[in-house]
């Protein structure tokens, strides 16, 4: 499955200046909680964008040549990209409250790295230019820093949709885990392509995050596990979800990510007296 080329070289090194980055933020950072719950909400963020211009719009291609397969290496690179590089940069500009000129630099690092990117070829771009790049990533910041403000004060459907990113996050990443062992598949027909599998998969992730942070606050743990049971009953009887896993297992794995949805709300949440 893994295979050392020199491409993945450069996503290694991006990846610990950014774990440091996260190291060191979360090391000064007061309020951790608060922290991770901003650091989610972002990975969450650039997760959602992520799946519109790149999951169906197919903007630009990542080649890390970590995975054998194409399409789960490609997937891969922007994992990096969306859940360390970018993240972890807001969070550290919002934890330190770091101004406009900072946010200008760090997007033009951002702009840099993916020019050197290109030029060593392991980043190509379809109709993606590197000017949106250059224009989105400060913008980014600062919607970072606002979903900050609004962490700090609870505010009601900030502390809602936080809930509902970070469970984007955790079952988007499991999932592509369970599909890069080949465990399960999405898609519509006899054949299930990966390109089908990459466009139906976030969707059954959203509406799962979606029920799931609508009625976790009333601990409805019973209609929560019964409704993503009967979705899964529905999706493989209509052969749109192809699945290796045990039954047993799939139980367990649904009754864990419950427990993690209750673990998520109270860390996000807090105390409201706070």
């Amino acid at each position: 499955m893994f295979k050392r080329k020199k491409n993945q070289y450069p996503f290694i090194v991006l990846s610990f200046i950014h774990i440091s980055m996260l190291i060191y933020t979360l090391s000064k950072g007061k309020d951790r909680k608060r922290l991770v719950s901003l650091l989610l909400s972002n990975i969450g963020m650039a997760y959602l964008f992520e799946y519109i211009v790149f999951n169906l719009f197919q903007s630009y291609i990542y080649k890390p040549k970590l995975l054998k397969n194409k399409n789960f290496d490609n997937l891969l690179g922007a994992i990096f990209s969306q859940a360390i590089f970018v993240p972890i940069t807001a969070l550290f500009i919002t934890s330190f409250k770091l101004g406009w000129k900072v946010k200008l630099l760090f997007g033009l690092y951002f702009t840099l790295i993916e020019k050197f990117f290109i030029f060593l070829g392991i980043f190509n771009t379809n109709w993606w230019r590197t000017t949106f790049t250059a224009t989105l990533i400060p913008l980014y910041f600062t919607l970072s820093d606002f979903w900050d403000k609004h962490l700090q004060k609870k505010t009601p459907i900030v502390l809602f949709i936080s809930v509902f990113k970070a469970l984007v996050v955790l079952n988007s990443t499991f999932l592509f885990i369970l599909a890069v062992f080949r465990k399960l598949r999405f898609g519509l027909g006899f054949f299930h392509s990966w390109r089908e599998h990459f466009i139906l998969a976030p969707i059954y992730t959203i509406i799962v995050a979606f029920f799931t942070t609508c009625m976790i606050e009333k601990h409805n743990f019973i209609k929560i596990l019964s409704l993503r049971i009967l979705l899964d009953f529905f999706l493989k009887r209509s052969r749109i979800l192809k699945s290796n896993l045990p039954i047993m297992l799939e139980l367990v794995l649904h009754i864990t990510m419950l427990f993690v949805a209750k673990g998520l709300r109270k860390l996000i949440y807090g105390n409201r007296n706070d």
